[in-house]
């Protein structure tokens, strides 16, 4: 899916809430008070069979407006929905449909929101980016063409960045300084970034861990 509409001022990312409800609501409302205009859930909005549970998430996922990209345990759920039989069917129709309507991939802006790997095949839900190397973040650099890419999948908080031609790995919550931060929700350690020509991918861990970014700090020229 592909937004042309300007970016908002303030993106606030969710990652991996698993119907932890409660965790997701909170999120939700920090990332709301400190200004996100719009929200992302990477992915992995459900975790169980508990159709239960992904009935409230997706009511706030609904209420919230927020963006929702595919994860592996919601396509696994949405399969495991569609071939219930039809007398078991009917009542979740509705959330079948949601989680079939998920794209797999967020593309605005020079931006990507992703659950893990930026391309539209069945490996990309389960295939990690972070392999303790930057091999697979070499070959993402190389195929896309995404200034930033934001996922989940792995729980980590690391950030691949393309320099030139070398591309390093960072854990982005334990540095400071950088003229392009982004703060996280539940953490006073500032996020850092790439500026400029550099590109970047970044982990998004967890629920407990979201995090939002304001607009003024993304790269001014193009890659």
């Amino acid at each position: 899916m592909q937004y042309t509409s300007p970016l908002p001022k303030r993106i606030g990312l969710v990652a991996d809430s698993h119907d932890q409800l409660e965790a997701l609501a909170t999120a939700v409302r920090i990332l709301e008070e400190r200004g996100a205009e719009t929200l992302v859930h990477l992915g992995d909005i459900c975790d169980s069979l508990r159709l239960d549970l992904l009935e409230d998430s997706v009511r706030l996922l609904r209420k919230h407006r927020m963006l929702v990209v595919k994860g592996n345990n919601d396509f696994m759920l949405e399969n495991l929905l569609r071939c219930q039989p039809p007398e078991k069917k009917g009542p979740f129709d509705h959330l079948a449909a949601f989680l079939a309507d998920l794209p797999m991939r967020i593309i605005w802006d020079g931006l990507c929101f992703a659950h893990s790997l930026p391309f539209d095949h069945l490996r990309s839900f389960y295939e990690p980016i972070d392999v303790g190397t930057t091999r697979r973040a070499e070959d993402i650099f190389r195929l896309t063409p995404h200034r930033i890419l934001f996922c989940g999948h792995s729980h980590r908080s690391v950030l691949f960045r393309l320099s030139g031609d070398k591309v390093s790995r960072e854990n982005f919550r334990t540095h400071s300084g950088s003229p392009w931060t982004g703060k996280s929700a539940t953490s006073s350690s500032p996020a850092l970034f790439s500026k400029g020509n550099a590109r970047s991918l970044m982990l998004t861990p967890g629920v407990s861990r979201t995090s939002g970014f304001p607009r003024k700090t993304l790269p001014e020229d193009p890659v």
